[in-house]
């Protein structure tokens, strides 16, 4: 493994993971039949109250939403010219989500509750504000490199420049 980047523990990357906390990340993209300010509005006031209390009630220990809309997306892409970058490289998703916790138990544990209130209220919920059929999904653990504007964890390794 030579002239591998700097790395958290220099360890494989199985042995990083096992101290670190997994995100699931929902990239998403709004109803088509609300504005882009009823969406934000709707995601930000009504489903996250509907949604924190729950997902904390199952181990999720961050939520987080990221909005996204079209008026920073179109900044950035007048930028992309000289980044050497085209249009279709930013995502057109009009928001994602980032939820952390110790293992993805707590994630299904919150979707699959006995008591019916990601079904009953959650879901519903989503369906409303929600393109639910286009929005994806994805899995990781959580490697930090630089917290609080100082660089953290992160090793030496020849062939590399470090500050």
């Amino acid at each position: 493994m030579a002239n591998l980047p700097p790395t958290t523990t220099g360890k494989p990357a199985e042995s990083a993971q096992s101290k670190g906390l997994i995100r699931v990340t929902i990239l998403t993209y709004r109803n088509p039949k609300l504005s882009e300010d009823e969406f934000h509005t709707h995601w930000s006031k009504i489903h996250s109250a509907k949604a924190s209390f729950h997902l904390a009630k199952f181990g999720v220990i961050s939520y987080r939403q990221y909005h996204t809309p079209s008026s920073l997306r179109n900044s950035l892409i007048s930028q992309l010219p000289s980044l050497g970058k085209t249009e279709s490289s930013v995502a057109d998703y009009d928001g994602f989500v980032e939820l952390i916790m110790p293992e993805l138990a707590c994630y299904e544990a919150a979707l699959s509750d006995k008591d019916g209130y990601y079904r009953d209220v959650i879901a519903v919920d989503e369906a409303g504000f929600a393109d639910m059929v286009r929005s994806k999904v994805t899995v990781g653990w959580v490697q930090g490199y630089v917290e609080g504007g100082e660089v953290v964890e992160v090793e030496h390794r020849e062939g590399y420049i470090n500050a």
